[in-house]
């Protein structure tokens, strides 16, 4: 959670530790998925499917589940400045260091992907079709990507500078 200077709250992130010593994710997100709605109202889990990808059915093991990235909206302020992208990369680095997991999932709704928020925040793989959400009354589903890291590919993205990612203000005036 973050709280700008008058204390409002500006970002919040959230892990989760998915033991998956036993199956892979996509026998578990299969059983499991209703458990990581998204955070709209009146979501209908009957009509609401998962449909595990190739990768899903080769991850295994610990497994991080970052979700929930919130910027506040305020104009200008917090977001198209690349603080999301950092703010992530910490959320990343906290949760290696306290799990060291053997794959990072996160789900993310398709417009926020197309915009290339997947790449950003430094997902290597984004499965399209892994979930589709549908709401009470609607027969328009909301689908979401599993995007995902394994070990190897979460330290080589956290050995990168942030600068490499994200255009910072300082590294433009330099």
């Amino acid at each position: 959670m973050g709280r700008d200077l008058d204390g409002d709250l500006m970002h919040t992130q959230a892990v989760r530790l998915l033991d998956l010593k036993h199956e892979n994710l996509g026998r578990y997100m299969f059983n499991r998925f209703r458990e990581f709605p998204p955070a709209i109202p009146d979501i209908d889990l009957d009509r609401s499917r998962f449909r595990a990808s190739p990768g899903a059915r080769n991850i295994t093991g610990r497994v991080i589940y970052h979700d929930v990235v919130w910027m506040s909206d305020n104009p200008g302020l917090f977001r198209g400045n690349g603080l999301p992208t950092v703010l992530a990369r910490c959320g990343l680095l906290t949760a290696m260091q306290r799990w060291n997991s053997n794959y990072i999932i996160g789900l993310m709704v398709r417009t926020v992907a197309f915009k290339g928020f997947a790449e950003r925040m430094g997902y290597m793989h984004n499965d399209t079709g892994a979930l589709r959400w549908y709401r009470k009354g609607s027969g328009v589903p909301m689908e979401d990507f599993l995007s995902y890291l394994g070990n190897e590919e979460t330290r080589y993205l956290l050995e990168m500078p942030v600068s490499d990612l994200v255009s910072l203000p300082a590294a433009e005036a330099a």
